[in-house]
């Protein structure tokens, strides 16, 4: 009874979401009801018309010219109709789409990184982004509008010829599509259990595709590497169908022993009632077309009854999924001050599935208008660090403090406007360079072309050319940039955003030390009003900043000053000594 209240749920939700936008499908609907009954009552009264004419020898032409009208006018109605309800589900489909990427956009980070999180959304994203979803429940619920006007008429008839047999069929038909839905959601459990085996297809298929894969493919000849992979999924997902294969197999013999059944019944009670001079031949050619007519009609149906039954728990777990509210709407409202700082209270961290702590007890404190360099090795967790100021994760211990309020209270869209960050992993979308540089913000070109020179894009990029496309996905004619140049375009886009906060994630790792040091001293005399974060394992940007902070451990080792880590003598001065002689180096 739980269960029959969730798939009425679902499907009362769908029904008010084509009714507050498509109020017109549920005319085509009734409509296509109506021409389906009319179509299909004529249909199987055509044979018993004409036998009875050739009997008689005569032939009533006003008849024949009025029923095949009637078959003419509702076949064309049918495929109006058609036409009208298809569309619908795509419609709503798409709009389904752009609510479930706004949705995703407020799932912490560290959710959506998740392995059991992604399977979970495997199964919520199916209806939506397959066609087998809630565009086929709209579909569907429109065609069995016309399978179930045939299959009533089929059973009025019957009701005329004998009262047992159009019970009979009846209650059959209740059974059969028990059996079939029953047998279709065991197929859809087997399936929904084979998540993590589409998610690995879905990823295979894409970095196949994915043109940023490409020079690592041809460089280290991944030609058989991948085949391997390839062949290794295939199994995988070969012993997955094999079960599915089974089940359906089955499934297939016993509806086709159901339908043997069935049929014989109804032409062995048609050629008794026969013999029996109950009926004549026009009427047995009749019942023979209604039989044909009602095995298809109800085929269809129960099919029809299969995809939108069969679907109801990814529906459930969709409208649940959009009920979450959303994090960028919660909270207080965020102000900043011309004085402000953001402090780390003892803040410990570690991701989803993990014991393990990246971070214990971190304290230390961001101040409006400073110049902070959070350095260490490669892999201490600097960049951990900013996403947890960015709210990007949240604090498994501990909390992040603005002003003394935890970030956690203010409205997360409204606390990511602090932010300019420059990530180490630079993505350039394939729209054209204004979009990329300012995306859906009323800007000025000028303005946006003047980032542009400030990162030293000029010669790569003319203000002209503010509107050609990036990359070479979409357009053939697309602009290229070097790992080098997709840094400093990162930066740009930073830069066009105007906000208080720029934090440096690895800027300059394809740069050259000079350049990188000429870089970051740029950016310090430009944006001296800006409070600057610059992460890196490499010290160019060190020695100008406000404070240091330098990660190892799980733990911060060194807090100060460039000149008070020196006199330290500990491992920043080890590190400086060691790289600054690259610097010099080159310079000499």
């Amino acid at each position: 009874m739980k269960r029959l209240k969730i798939m009425i749920k679902s499907y009362k939700d769908l029904i008010k979401m084509a009714y507050k936008d498509e109020k017109m499908y549920f005319f085509w609907v009734m409509l296509n009801f109506i021409c389906y009954g009319v179509y299909g009552y004529s249909i199987i009264q055509v044979p018993r018309i004409v036998l009875e004419m050739l009997e008689s020898n005569t032939v009533n032409f006003e008849l024949l010219i009025i029923v095949f009208t009637i078959i003419f006018i509702s076949d064309l109605g049918i495929s109006l109709c058609k036409i009208k309800y298809t569309p619908v589900g795509y419609r709503i489909r798409y709009g389904l789409m752009l609510k479930y990427n706004e949705k995703n956009l407020s799932i912490p980070l560290d959710q959506y990184e998740d392995p059991k999180i992604l399977d979970n959304l495997w199964n919520i994203t199916r209806p939506i982004t397959s066609v087998n979803g809630v565009q086929f429940f709209y579909l569907h619920c429109a065609e069995f509008s016309g399978n179930f006007a045939i299959i009533l008429i089929s059973i009025g008839v019957l009701l005329k010829l004998n009262i047992i047999l159009a019970i009979f069929i009846f209650i059959w038909i209740i059974i059969y599509t028990f059996l079939n839905v029953l047998n279709s959601e065991k197929i859809g459990k087997i399936k929904d259990d084979g998540g993590s085996i589409y998610r690995k297809h879905f990823y295979f298929k894409n970095i196949s595709m994915d043109i940023s894969f490409a020079k690592e493919m041809r460089v280290f000849r991944l030609k058989n590497w991948f085949k391997i992979k390839m062949n290794t999924l295939l199994d995988d997902m070969e012993k997955f169908s094999k079960l599915t294969y089974k089940f359906s197999a089955k499934i297939m013999i016993l509806d086709n022993i159901y339908q043997f059944i069935r049929d014989s019944i109804m032409y062995i009670t048609l050629i008794i009632l026969y013999f029996d001079n109950k009926i004549n031949l026009a009427q047995f050619s009749m019942y023979s077309v209604l039989v044909m007519q009602l095995n298809n009609a109800l085929s269809l149906g129960v099919n029809n009854i299969k995809t939108i039954v069969n679907e109801y728990e990814k529906y459930t777990k969709m409208f649940d999924y959009f009920r979450i509210e959303n994090e960028d709407n919660k909270g207080l409202e965020f102000k900043c001050d011309n004085d402000w700082e953001i402090k780390f209270d003892n803040v410990s961290f570690h991701y989803l599935g993990s014991d393990k702590n990246i971070y214990e007890n971190l304290n230390f404190t961001i101040k409006k208008g400073k110049k902070i360099a959070v350095i260490g090795l490669n892999g201490v967790g600097k960049t951990t660090l900013i996403k947890l100021l960015m709210r990007l994760y949240k604090p498994t211990d501990g909390k992040i403090l603005f002003n003394g309020v935890d970030i956690q209270s203010f409205k997360l869209s409204e606390y990511y406007n602090l932010f300019a960050p420059v990530f180490q992993e630079i993505n350039l979308f394939a729209y054209s360079v204004k979009e990329n540089l300012v995306f859906d913000q009323e800007y000025d070109d000028k303005i946006a072309y003047d980032a542009l020179i400030q990162v030293g894009l000029k010669d790569k990029i003319s203000l002209d050319q503010l509107d050609k496309s990036m990359t070479k996905i979409i357009d053939e004619d697309g602009l290229l940039l070097s790992g080098g140049e997709s840094q400093k375009f990162a930066m740009a886009r930073a830069i066009c955003s105007n906000r208080q906060v720029l934090i440096l994630d690895e800027p300059t790792s394809a740069l050259d030390a000079i350049a990188e040091y000429d870089f970051y001293h740029k950016i310090n005399n430009d944006y001296k009003d800006k409070t600057i974060l610059f992460i890196s394992h490499r010290l160019a940007s060190t020695s100008f900043c406000d404070e240091i902070i330098l990660v190892d451990d799980k733990c911060i080792k060194e807090h100060g000053t460039h000149d008070q880590l020196m006199k330290l003598e500990g491992k920043y001065f080890e590190l400086y000594r060691v790289q600054s002689k690259y610097y010099q180096k080159e310079e000499s």
